[in-house]
């Protein structure tokens, strides 16, 4: 009997051991174990990922793009920074550029750099009030400047919070985030920056772009109607893959170490069963090709990430921009998505290669295209209609016996209820109408 070690590939440090482990059982799984991780490694080297958070085998599907949308979503933490933030760009930065027009709209929401842009040139006369004392812009400017690269910075706050959020097991949490954001935004973007300059940046977009007005323009309604319903039904479809993305990332990974556990837990009685002569041959078989096309997972899921990340850096901008960056979160989420749907058909698809790989290869892009067309029939259907829902939530409602049939009709006016409970009504008219009656008590004795 042999002592057999566990090794976590994403947590090296942690290494589990096992004694008292018979040889006859150690010696092939850990052969087989070992083959599977060192192929799928293997391919990660020879495709030229070079950086952890783009290596399957290391921190799992997509790991790297995932850090890059998720830190274009990164905000402020600090609440006083925040509205300090807010009024700068009120007061400062959208008077810059309509009333100063030290830069247009167009340069802000196209620059790679608006940290720089913003706080470049302030105004000495406008300014904001903060704590009810007066700061001009350029005195904002200076004090935001320090409050962004100090909540920035690798033990900031802001960094701090989102390393946490990412890593929330580990005590390495901050460092490892700066290592995995910069390898992940070098991969993509060619970016030379540090993980706080990287975050200092997508803080400043998301506080600009939270104070800015959006611009939008209208085509005709045809065309409307058809963009209308293909991006409804891209966006049904992405959110059905990210549900089968969110499975499949979270559990197929368990399932591969539990499945491969339950096959070594079987290995005495499959020994017994081989031994009988009209079942050796057949058991033997299955067996092995059970055991085969577990270790085809970890290639076949290398693979997938693999092939992602590359489309993902092809299509990927050079630097990131108020006007692009939706459009980049979007691009990381649909592939994102798309490789956990991928992710769900690599058990079949190993065993297929196992079997017989051409009706498995047929089922799965079947399955994939009828999801495909039933999510644009359904919303292009609506669209065609004039039947449209956007951000409906409904809970706990209960109707029952009713029947009404009378017609009803009211508009213009704008109700709003005052601190005392008397209702103040603003009709179409411009006239104020005034109700106290539920701001009065109603007793059970009145004169």
């Amino acid at each position: 009997k042999k002592s057999v070690q566990v090794i976590d590939v994403s947590n090296i440090t942690e290494v589990k051991k096992i004694d008292s482990v018979p040889l006859g059982l150690a010696a092939p799984i850990g052969l087989l174990s070992s083959m599977g991780y060192a192929i799928a490694r293997g391919y990660e080297i020879i495709v030229a990922q070079p950086a952890d958070a783009l290596q399957f085998s290391k921190t799992g599907l997509m790991f790297g793009s995932k850090i890059v949308s998720k830190s274009t979503s990164f905000d402020l933490m600090n609440p006083a920074g925040i509205s300090m933030f807010n009024d700068y760009v009120k007061s400062c930065v959208v008077l810059d550029i309509y009333l100063s027009h030290k830069y247009s709209l167009q340069q802000l929401m196209n620059s790679t750099e608006p940290y720089d842009l913003i706080f470049a040139n302030p105004s000495p006369l406008r300014g904001i009030f903060v704590d009810g004392a007066f700061q001009t812009c350029q005195v904002a400017a200076r004090n935001l400047q320090t409050m962004l690269v100090s909540e920035t910075n690798v033990n900031g706050t802001t960094f701090t919070h989102y390393a946490r959020k990412l890593f929330p097991n580990r005590a390495d949490a901050a460092p490892l985030l700066g290592q995995m954001m910069g390898d992940s935004y070098s991969y993509f973007m060619q970016s030379g920056r540090t993980a706080s300059e990287i975050m200092r940046q997508n803080v400043t977009m998301n506080a600009l772009r939270n104070g800015l007005i959006s611009y939008g323009s209208a085509n005709n309604a045809t065309a409307g109607m058809v963009s209308l319903a293909g991006d409804m039904a891209a966006q049904r479809q992405m959110i059905q893959n990210s549900t089968g993305a969110m499975i499949a990332t979270q559990y197929l990974p368990l399932l591969h170490t539990i499945f491969f556990a339950i096959l070594i837990g079987i290995f005495p009685f499959m020994v017994v069963m081989a031994s009988i002569n009209t079942l050796s041959m057949r058991v033997v078989r299955m067996y092995i090709m059970a055991l085969g096309s577990l270790q085809l997972w970890p290639i076949a899921f290398a693979i997938c990430n693999g092939a992602m990340v590359w489309f993902l850096k092809a299509d990927s901008p050079t630097g990131i921009t108020l006007s692009n960056m939706s459009q980049l979160q979007q691009q990381h989420a649909m592939a994102g998505s798309m490789a956990g749907w991928l992710m769900t058909s690599i058990p079949v698809i190993c065993w297929g290669v196992m079997s017989g790989i051409g009706g498995i290869m047929s089922t799965a892009a079947s399955t994939f295209v009828a999801s495909d067309t039933g999510a644009a029939a359904q919303s292009a259907g609506r669209v065609a209609e004039g039947n449209y829902a956007f951000n409906n939530m409904q809970m706990e409602n209960v109707q029952g016996n009713k029947w009404d049939t009378n017609r009803s009709y009211a508009a213009g006016a704008n109700t709003q209820q005052l601190e005392n409970g008397a209702m103040v009504t603003q009709t179409a008219g411009g006239a104020m109408v005034a109700n106290t009656a539920p701001a009065m008590s109603n007793l059970a004795t009145n004169i």
